[in-house]
């Protein structure tokens, strides 16, 4: 069967949907544009797994329309419960000052 994911837009009404040959896709993840202009600026993020070949692939959407952008196969697979979440590179390793240091 075919796999769904979909993006509802709530003040505006509407939604948009992507779709799958197969697999369990896990938990998506947004991540946005540097400098974004709206809201949905950016991308969608989701591991697929795909059962009958025990792989997963990490798909990469256009947050705008749910387009895919690339899909990157992996060699081995992700467990489909598997999720996330975005950090932006000035976020990473920053190591927060302890009171009194």
């Amino acid at each position: 069967g075919k796999l769904a994911l979909t993006a509802s837009h709530y003040e505006h009404g509407g939604s948009l949907m992507a779709t799958f040959d197969a697999g369990v896709a896990s938990a998506p993840t947004f991540i946005p544009r540097p400098d974004p202009i709206a809201e949905d600026d950016g991308w969608v993020a989701t591991f697929v797994y795909k059962p009958d070949e025990h792989r997963s692939d990490l798909v990469l959407l256009d947050a705008t329309d749910l387009s895919t952008v690339c899909t990157m196969r992996l060699e081995t697979h992700v467990p489909y419960m598997f999720h996330g979440s975005w950090c932006p590179t000035t976020h990473v390793g920053r190591q927060q000052q302890q009171p009194g240091s």
